[in-house]
């Protein structure tokens, strides 16, 4: 999975809020998470539809159903990809250029305060699942 999309930061946002709930929203729902989120973030429903719309051309979300809200058929979305998956493209993207280096990658998403000893705990286990693998490829 690596796709070449780019995207605003404003479609990022929508991701975000996708990503959060966990579960489809319809435009509206979306529009008023961001606002409540972000006070500066003021965008008119031709704006969220366009966003969105980007996105579904994008193929970055998708429509998973409809609902009625006052007496109209509303769309509702859902992203295609996980957070995880999506940043993992990212990070995929940019391995694939000369001047990329791993350990400096790998230290500077740790430079964050937000971890203990979980995180670290975390990050072991998926390691010596990798040794295992690579160990069993031989």
């Amino acid at each position: 999975m690596i796709f070449n999309k780019n995207i605003t930061n404003n479609e990022f946002k929508i991701l975000e809020v996708l990503w959060n709930s966990g579960e489809s929203m319809t435009s509206t729902q979306i529009q008023n998470t961001l606002e409540a989120a972000d006070e500066n973030f003021t965008r008119c429903k031709t704006q969220i539809h366009a966003m969105l719309s980007n996105l579904l051309d994008k193929e970055l979300i998708v429509i998973k159903g409809y609902t009625i809200v006052s007496k109209a058929k509303t769309r509702l979305f859902v992203p295609v990809y996980t957070a995880e998956e999506f940043l993992l493209n990212i990070s995929n993207r940019i391995k694939s250029g000369k001047r990329f280096s791993m350990p400096s990658y790998i230290s500077n998403l740790f430079t964050d305060s937000g971890h203990n000893d979980n995180t670290i705990e975390i990050l072991e286990d998926c390691l010596n699942q990798l040794k295992t693998r690579i160990g069993n490829e031989d």
